[in-house]
């Protein structure tokens, strides 16, 4: 959708993806500017810092860090767990090593024992970064657990369904080298 306000060559252009999603808005001929979906601007995309410690695990972009950030609260929902993630606060946040790694852990349990194609292809992508994140901290996650899920299954569904460990294996070991500190 967009609407023009403002006179003349100086107006104000909304370009809204989603009803009452984010909104890029550019005056013509002049710079663009991020617009929350209430109207708050933004600078951008700035990086924000996930830390343990003194140590930077990952330095995403704004964006991928609220998307994140977004999906952690809604799989501590699910799981009923805390993630161990702290509050963004000045671009930074905290992680707690100790409840992080049960969090990483009930989770990749969680997506193991999961046989809905739909939800297992929804939260690939989450869990795949956080167990990435997990081996950036050296944090052990139990793929033990993973894989006995996996052989239940294979046993039950025959040899034409897919191996989804080694691809998520696979899938972390690329995000971890992708995580820029």
């Amino acid at each position: 959708m967009t609407a023009a306000r403002g006179p003349g060559p100086g107006r104000v252009h909304d370009r809204t993806l989603h009803g009452n999603g984010p909104r890029l808005a550019f005056r013509e001929g002049l710079t663009r500017r991020k617009v929350g979906p209430r109207g708050q601007q933004g600078e951008g995309d700035v990086s924000q810092y996930y830390k343990m410690g003194h140590r930077t695990l990952w330095n995403p972009s704004s964006g991928a860090s609220r998307l994140f950030t977004r999906q952690v609260a809604l799989y501590q929902a699910e799981l009923g767990l805390t993630s161990g993630i702290g509050p963004m606060e000045a671009d930074e946040c905290q992680i707690d090593p100790t409840v992080f790694a049960a969090f990483a852990n009930a989770l990749l349990a969680w997506h193991a024992e999961t046989r809905h194609a739909v939800m297992a292809t929804l939260s690939a992508g989450f869990v795949a970064t956080v167990l990435a994140l997990a081996e950036k901290a050296n944090i052990d996650v139990d793929w033990r657990a993973a894989e006995s899920a996996e052989s239940d299954y294979l046993k039950i569904a025959g040899p034409h369904a897919k191996e989804w460990t080694a691809a998520l294996r696979q899938q972390v070991r690329e995000l971890t080298r992708r995580l820029a500190p």
